[in-house]
Parts: C-alpha cells; sequence; structure tokens
C-alpha cells in the first residue's frame, strides 16, 4: 500500500531551536504510523518549514545523537524504528499524562496537595535560592486507568511566581505549562538522576496509596531544570510503579572509542 508522507508546517518564527525540533518530532511520529521511514530532503524540509538549513541541521544532529535518527553515506536520513516501538520515553520533560496513553492505558492526573514553605538546605543549594526564599510544591498523582502510577513532587521558586494568586486547580496542567503561562519562564533543558527506591521514599502526603506499593519496587526520577541560561527553575521528583510503567530509552553508543 502506497502512503502519502505527512504535510510539514511553515514555521513562520522560530525563537528557539525546540520549537523546530517539536515540528520535526511531530513528523518524525506522523511518518512513522504510516511506516514511511526516509525523511525528505534537508533542502525540502527546511524550505517546507521556512527556516535555514543551518537551523535544521543543529536539529537533526540533537535527533541523531538522541538516537531517533540516522543517516546513511549517499542515502539519506531515516527514522529509527526502535524509536516508535518505545512504551514510554524517558525524557523527564515528556508530558506523563501522554507518556501513560503511550502505554496503552487511559490517563488522568489529580492535585493532591500544595504548599507554600521555605526553601530547606537542599533546595538552596539546587535552585540557587537564600533562606529567605519560598517554594510552590505541588504534589501530584498520574493515573492509568483509575490505578496511580507515577507520584510527582514539582518544587518551584515563589520568586517567579510572583503576584500570582495560586489555585489548585490550575496546578493540574503540566508546571512546564503553568510557568510559562503565569511568568513567562521556559524550560530548556534539565539534569536527572534516577535511583531505585521502596514506598518509604515516598512523603506522606501520599500516605493513602501506600497500601498499594507494599513490596514493590519503584524507580525515582530526580530532575533540575534550567533556562537557556542555566538558570534552575524547578525540581521534579516523581517515583514510577514499575509494574505498570516499563521506562525505556534510546541511547547513542560510542563504544568503540578508547577511554583511560
Amino acid at each position: 500500500m502506497t502512503h502519502t508522507a505527512p504535510k510539514l508546517n511553515h514555521i513562520d518564527n522560530v525563537t528557539l531551536s525546540s520549537e523546530l525540533k517539536k515540528s520535526i518530532l511531530k513528523y518524525i511520529g506522523e511518518s512513522s504510523k504510516l511506516g514511511l521511514y526516509k525523511l525528505p530532503s534537508e533542502v525540502s524540509i527546511a524550505n517546507n518549514l521556512g527556516v535555514s538549513r543551518i537551523a535544521l541541521r543543529e536539529v537533526f544532529k540533537e535527533l541523531r545523537n538522541d538516537g531517533i535518527l540516522y543517516s546513511l553515506h549517499g542515502k539519506g536520513t531515516y527514522i529509527n524504528k526502535n524509536f516508535t516501538d518505545l512504551k514510554f520515553r524517558f525524557t523527564p520533560a515528556r508530558e506523563f499524562l501522554k507518556s501513560i496513553i503511550a502505554c496503552g492505558y487511559e490517563a488522568s492526573v489529580e492535585v493532591i496537595d500544595y504548599e507554600i514553605a521555605l526553601a530547606n538546605d537542599k533546595n538552596i543549594d539546587d535552585l540557587n535560592l537564600s533562606k529567605k526564599d519560598k517554594l510552590l510544591i505541588i504534589y501530584k498523582v498520574f493515573f492509568a486507568d483509575n490505578k496511580p502510577v507515577i507520584f510527582c513532587i514539582d518544587t518551584v521558586p515563589m520568586k517567579y511566581l510572583k503576584n500570582v494568586e495560586i489555585e489548585k486547580d490550575e496546578l493540574s496542567i503540566s508546571t512546564f505549562d503553568y510557568l510559562k503561562n503565569k511568568a513567562n519562564v521556559i524550560v530548556e533543558n534539565d539534569v536527572v538522576e534516577m535511583t531505585a527506591v521502596l514506598e518509604e521514599a515516598i512523603p506522606s502526603q501520599y500516605d493513602q496509596f501506600r497500601d498499594n506499593l507494599k513490596c514493590k519496587p519503584l524507580i525515582q526520577m530526580a530532575s533540575i531544570y534550567y533556562t537557556l541560561k542555566q538558570e534552575p527553575v524547578m525540581k521534579v521528583k516523581a517515583f514510577f510503579d514499575t509494574e505498570k510503567i516499563k521506562l525505556s530509552q534510546i541511547r547513542k553508543q560510542n563504544v568503540y572509542d578508547d577511554y583511560l
């Protein structure tokens, strides 16, 4: 069966490479669903998007480093088929709701609690704060088919939310979107650390779910997010029930390099 390639939508104003990358990833996803794994030429893509080939090459370089694309000399650029087979792509900035849906479940989220508290020593170091600085701490639970599978604590310095009235109902959206909408703060990258823990590591705000987690191995993901200027703007600590959520990632390997 012959498939028609999806359309590349023109980007009117590329202010950040992330906008271009987002458009390319959308195209990759649509192409993969149609079984189309070879990309059009760089010239064709750049013209359709209205961007320079230099900007496009930078994004392609990132996607090759991520293992999403690969190039064959003289033949072109291709989508890695393994990328489309991943159930939960381990990209911390990826919206958890979409990731749960990608695992085949009906997804929902609930804000269990939130608080405004003074920064402790750990947050002072991680987020470059003082002892007088306050934090917005949001406790969320993400559900798969109404079963709790991700327990997420988002910590945001209140200095980015001056004059913002905190409403619990508004906190259920992605905290990245909340920061963007309320404070025009854009997250650019993050540093993440993963460890294996038991349910005792989850804070008391989640006690109502603790019985469901007894003796289960959990993956703890701790991230610090930064702006383009590398200012720390948010911490996220998430606990994954690995019985429901399988984490996977494509990594580019340099296994043939010599290291001392």
